[in-house]
């Protein structure tokens, strides 16, 4: 078995704000262009 020292949760967690800053950037080139 692989000793997995990080939290799969605090990982998960992490990938989520990264998602949401995607998000907010997309956003806002987004608005840019159409505004």
């Amino acid at each position: 078995m692989v000793c997995d020292d990080e939290d799969p949760s605090a990982k998960k967690e992490m990938v989520q704000v990264k998602v949401e800053e995607l998000l907010e950037s997309c956003k806002y080139i987004a608005s840019s262009w159409w505004f």
